[in-house]
């Protein structure tokens, strides 16, 4: 059904149409560069899983490239007009997969070099994904996007990674449990163990009733793990820190322990509202920062071993 002048739906259309010409233009230019690439979600997801691209609605582009290519594709984004917008460094000691670029006129890419909840080293991801590829054409240029055993892992682990209560994740997995075969599902499986992502596939399936009997038909044990279920329930940022405290080592602790006490500004100003004051406002949430973090570390603890002892 096609959207008409008046309907809300037009409006939903027309954003999608700015967002895959601009991705277009992106994926145009890396191609110029020789830079291969594949789109992961956004369209591909809604032309595959949906009746209707608008009831799948998107907000940036998420390409793929292979990480040998990733400097010089940042490089071109730089020229389209995007800057990065996300910080430097790890997040609590997870290892990183994608930058952010974002331009004036509303344009968003992630740039991937990796996927969460993939543990495969970055050469494999890139021969391994990019094996898994059919054409659409998006924006008015043709894209590589994902076959559907493919779809069908990447679904789950971004349902993995955004936890149970994120509504188009979950409608998302929803979707594909009905609309991807059997025979695909067993081959997204395989892709799973392939890329080292049986922990997050299990993870993400265990989030709804039909993705348990999924993965019981598959053969797949369906229960979280501490890191997933910490997903999955959206928890506190200073359960998640002793988390990933606990499961830190060497530099990396001192690391985890760094970003905790002293985060960039961005992040800062994205949870603290006295950050948003100003510079001072910044430096006094700065300054506070340790002091609250004290005063919730009991409670945290607390909830933090509830949770292991859950599983």
């Amino acid at each position: 059904m096609n959207a008409e002048a008046g309907d809300p739906r037009a409006g939903i259309l027309a954003a999608l149409a700015r967002l895959d010409v601009a991705g277009a233009q992106a994926r145009g230019a890396l191609e110029a560069a020789d830079i291969e690439s594949v789109l992961l979600k956004g369209r591909a997801f809604a032309q595959r899983l949906y009746d209707h691209v608008w009831e799948r609605p998107y907000a940036d582009t998420d390409v793929l490239v292979g990480l040998g290519d990733r400097a010089e594709a940042e490089g071109v984004l730089a020229g389209l007009g995007y800057a990065r917008i996300d910080r430097d460094g790890d997040r609590l000691g997870a290892v990183g997969y994608a930058h952010t670029f974002m331009r004036p006129d509303g344009g968003s890419i992630d740039l991937h070099w990796g996927i969460s909840g993939v543990t495969a080293e970055p050469l494999r991801v890139w021969e391994t994904i990019s094996a898994h590829t059919v054409s659409l054409t998006v924006g008015g240029h043709p894209a590589r996007v994902p076959d559907d055993p493919l779809t069908a892992l990447l679904v789950v682990l971004h349902a993995a990674h955004h936890g149970g209560q994120h509504g188009l994740t979950m409608t998302d997995l929803e979707h594909a449990i009905t609309r991807i075969g059997a025979r695909d599902w067993g081959r997204a499986r395989d892709l799973a163990l392939a890329l080292g992502a049986g922990e997050a596939f299990a993870s993400g399936l265990a989030l709804s009733p039909a993705g348990r009997e999924l993965a019981q038909r598959l053969g797949t044990p369906a229960s979280p793990t501490l890191e997933y279920r910490l997903r999955a329930e959206q928890t506190e940022f200073r359960v998640w820190a002793l988390h990933r405290l606990a499961g830190a080592r060497g530099l990396t602790r001192v690391r985890v322990i760094a970003e905790v006490l002293v985060p960039p500004p961005g992040a800062m100003r994205r949870f603290e509202p006295l950050a948003r004051r100003g510079r001072r406002g910044l430096l006094a949430a700065y300054l506070l920062r340790a002091p609250r973090l004290l005063l919730t570390a009991v409670p945290a603890l607390a909830d933090y071993l509830r949770a292991r002892r859950a599983l």
